[in-house]
């Protein structure tokens, strides 16, 4: 009632205070005015005092809002006209376009966003890194916030407001567009136009336009970008009378509140709306009045972008030294905080960072083995591509290539409209190459080209509208024709895709709408979440309180099985506890899926005392069987089994103490090489009896805490895990009581070394349980010769290379040489495997075309890297 109550009050607003006489204009543009008056206020009472007064700020600002409608009353502009039928349709497609794909699919940034969400609906503002609950979130917020207002005013889960959300917001972008454009050019075709090209003509990268860019942030932040626009053209045409202050106040509040939501957008639509007020100055019969309200503008929108908190007031604050400059002890962490930094000009200057994300580097063992070494961009420098490059000019299209024409017409004619949208294209595109804003943003390329593209096609479509208006001749009908069709591929392949995805449902017999929280949930696959799932975390919800965290035991091999945890903490409003910070070499804003070593060292044995050092509150087990112990009370629900772990009876301070090294105890059980990853355990002998925590040092490091590991009092062994990183370390001791970590010097070196371990590892013997017939599968047993392997949990993968012609042999790029780069080997094709002596077995899927060919074993321990193994030559039948 109270959400009903709020957008019909943003209508009526459009209707009284903007004065917009016909309702199709009404309530497109109170509707979009309505998501900008839930979270500006909302933002502001949050930051005041949180959850608390928000109710009452609310109240309070339904009360002002309905005063001033009563009291405002506005002749506005002329009438803009009957919306039509090409725009209404469209409108109509992008909504079922948006209920059909999101039933189908989710956010590619679903981990990060949900549970935020979750954290934000039990009061944690502002938000931090829900991962890493002691890290401050400097990103965009604004658009969780908005879901997280839509569900405490419709008493809905989070998933289900998002849902609906984002379908209304993608028609009102259709109907937004139509109306700024219309009102600016005062021509339908030209409106038509400008919303039929920004729509479904973008072309960038694999995206087509509005219809179909609907994840994560981005149906919002285009919403507001496109209100700008209709709002500066209605404050340009009222400036003309004396009643233009309702215009002005509003555009200001709307462009100040899209720095909260995409800050990159709020920065484009400044200088778009810069540039487009200097030409109109220079036929403007009362340019003081222009320049006056201009600057209005500037004051409201900058008060609001550097106090309402996001990466502009984190860097207003550092700026003007209200805040001091944050340290992060690694670039994971600056990742994960999302810090923004600012460099310019930036050193790689007119570069993008839009180089192939993920590479594999190779090198050539002595035995004639490869190994293969993970390498993801995290080097700073990697990566860039020249703007004469085709990699960056082939983001982009048609609208692209056109507009230096668009742009002359613009500033020749002073169309508004069409220079702000070209204007705000040219800026997209050249900051990126201009200004560093830190690694992530930089990885983040595509927010920047896709704006670029936006603010061409729209522009392009308006001015194509106006020429096929003049002259509707058979030569221009169809060299729009054609135009269109070359706009139009992403459009038209996004359109079968879906088409694919919605088939594949059918005919596994999955609805083509899925409603509802628990239905949708499990109907995503890549969630692995189940209807017990639903059931035991609903339990937990239930017994929970905010600022808890929950331990999950999801499997650890890949990025994706991070999901879950994000869909528990969404859920549930709970910290996914446990996890590890990326590593230095994965690849800029990848999930954390790494559990943390003493979290493997509990689920390999139940023992909760290995979780002293950061102890979750919750435990939820899927996989592991529930160990009692004394601190932890069991619950069994659905298959599943959760576990409240009492807090320790006190807190001792973990600091390193400055002191002389003690007695250090003797380790035993460490062999002389190590895989990454690898779970042992080990004995000691420790004279003093209190409590020892192992921590690795790698060379020239400080000691890395995240991989510590406490042991009980007066213990003499336990489970250990080595870090999941390559290289040479030093394991520290240290004795912990309460006054806190007392050093005991270094206990081990470690010799963390894939390629030294396997470097002899040969493929001895190569078996099939049956003849190979093509497109079939079977299961092969590999013998191998060389050191003991016994025990090895890996991932592994079967390639089969053609021989003769067309053979397909992995190379270094850089031919004769032994290292290089091939790419990344699809990870949706390993299997976990086991080796048993000098065994290992697989599933292999036969190839679908009959031949003579190489099989190779492709090995990759537990976070190590992968290893290829030449295999033989094997004959596929028909």
């Amino acid at each position: 009632m109270l959400l009903a109550v709020l957008l019909l009050l943003g209508i009526a607003f459009a209707h009284r205070a903007l004065g917009l006489s016909r309702w199709a204009e009404a309530v497109p543009i109170g509707l979009a005015l309505g998501q900008a008056l839930l979270i500006l206020p909302s933002n502001a009472a949050l930051r005041m005092a949180g959850w608390n007064i928000w109710p009452q700020a609310m109240a309070g600002f339904f009360v002002a809002l309905t005063v001033l409608i009563v009291v405002r009353r506005d002749r506005g502009p002329e009438d803009a006209g009957r919306v039509p039928p090409v725009v209404l349709l469209l409108a109509l497609a992008s909504f079922l376009y948006a209920v059909l794909l999101q039933s189908q699919e989710m956010d590619d940034d679903y981990w990060i966003h949900a549970p935020i969400q979750g954290l934000l609906r039990r009061g944690d503002f502002p938000p931090h890194n829900p991962f890493f609950p002691t890290l401050p979130l400097n990103g965009h917020y604004g658009r969780d916030l908005l879901i997280v207002i839509w569900t405490r005013l419709t008493g809905l889960s989070t998933y289900t407001t998002q849902f609906w959300v984002t379908a209304l917001l993608q028609p009102l972008q259709i109907l937004v567009t139509y109306f700024a454009v219309r009102r600016a050019t005062g021509s339908r075709a030209s409106g038509i136009g400008a919303t039929l090209f920004l729509g479904i003509g973008v072309q960038v990268a694999s995206r087509a336009g509005l219809w179909d860019t609907l994840q994560n942030n981005n149906p919002v932040a285009q919403l507001y970008l496109l209100l700008v626009l209709y709002l500066l053209i209605g404050c340009w045409s009222r400036l003309r009378d004396d009643g233009a202050w309702a215009w002005v106040v509003t555009l200001g509040v709307v462009l100040g509140g899209l720095a909260i939501v995409y800050e990159t957008h709020f920065a484009l639509c400044c200088v778009a709306s810069m540039v487009t007020i200097g030409r109109g100055l220079l036929g403007s019969q009362r340019p003081a009045r222009v320049v006056g309200a201009a600057l209005a503008v500037v004051a409201v929108a900058m008060s609001l972008a550097c106090t309402q908190g996001e990466p502009l007031t984190d860097l207003a604050r550092r700026a003007t030294g209200r805040a001091e400059k944050e340290v992060f002890k690694d670039a994971s962490s600056s990742t994960q905080s999302q810090h923004v930094e600012l460099h310019f000009p930036k050193k790689n200057l007119f570069c993008l960072r839009c180089g192939t994300l993920t590479h594999l580097h190779i090198k050539t063992l002595p035995s004639g083995n490869w190994l293969y070494e993970s390498y993801q961009m995290s080097n700073p420098s990697e990566g860039y591509m020249p703007l004469w490059s085709r990699a960056v000019l082939s983001q982009q299209s048609w609208p692209f290539y056109l507009s230096p024409l668009i742009l002359w017409l613009a500033l020749r004619r002073g169309r508004l409209a069409s220079l702000w949208l070209v204007t705000l294209g040219y800026t997209a595109f050249f900051v990126p190459l201009l200004v560093d804003f830190g690694p992530i943003f930089e990885a983040e390329y595509l927010r920047w080209e896709f704006a670029a593209g936006l603010g061409f096609a729209g522009a392009l479509g308006a001015e194509v509208g106006l020429w096929l208006e003049t002259n509707r001749s058979p030569a221009r009908l169809l060299a729009v024709a054609v135009l269109g069709w070359l706009c139009t591929a992403n459009a038209r392949s996004n359109a079968e895709n879906l088409g694919r995805l919605l088939g594949l449902a059918v005919s596994e017999g999955r609805p083509l709408v899925v409603l509802g929280t628990e239905n949708w949930l499990v109907h995503q696959v890549f969630l692995d979440f189940t209807r017990d799932d639903w059931k035991a975390v609903q339990w937990l919800t239930q017994r929970s309180q905010f600022g808890q965290s929950v331990l999950i035991d999801t499997p650890q091999e890949s990025s994706p099985q991070a999901l879950f945890d994000s869909t528990v903490g969404c859920l549930s409003g709970l910290k996914p506890a446990g996890l590890r910070l990326p590593l230095a070499d994965d690849m800029v804003g990848i999930p954390p899926y790494r559990k943390r070593p003493a979290v493997r060292c509990y689920l390999r044995s139940g023992d909760p005392q290995y979780l002293d050092l950061d102890r979750p509150d919750w435990i939820f087990l899927r996989r592991s069987e529930a160990v009692p112990h004394a601190d932890l009370s069991w619950e069994s629900l659905a298959g599943r089994q959760i576990g409240r772990l009492q807090p320790l009876p006190e807190n001792w301070p973990q600091t390193v103490l400055a002191e002389p090294v003690g007695k250090t105890p003797v380790l035993t059980g460490l062999p002389e090489h190590l895989r990454e990853g690898q779970m042992l355990q080990l004995s000691w002998s420790h004279p003093d009896g209190r409590r020892l925590v192992l921590v690795p040092q790698a060379a020239g490091q400080a000691p890395d805490f995240e991989d510590a590991i406490v042991y009980p009092a007066g213990s003499r062994g336990g489970w250990w895990a080595a870090p999941y990183r390559r290289g040479q370390y030093d394991l520290l001791g240290y004795a912990w009581d309460q006054a806190g970590f007392h050093p005991l010097g270094p206990l081990a070196h470690l010799n963390l070394d894939l390629s030294e371990q396997m470097a002899d590892l040969q493929v001895e013997k190569v078996e099939f349980d049956r003849s190979l017939r093509a497109a079939t599968w079977a299961r092969v047993r590999f013998e191998l010769n060389g050191p003991q392997l016994d025990g090895l949990e890996s991932l592994a993968y079967l390639s089969f290379t053609r021989g003769g012609a067309g053979q397909e042999e992995l190379k270094p790029v850089e031919a004769g040489r032994g290292e290089g780069r091939v790419s990344a080997i699809p990870h949706s094709q390993m299997q976990e495997a086991r080796v048993s002596g000098r065994q290992v077995e697989l599933w292999a899927l036969v190839p679908d075309r009959p031949g003579h060919y190489r099989v190779d074993l492709f090995l990759s321990a537990n976070f190590g890297n992968l290893l290829r193994l030449r295999g033989q030559d094997v004959e596929v039948l028909p």
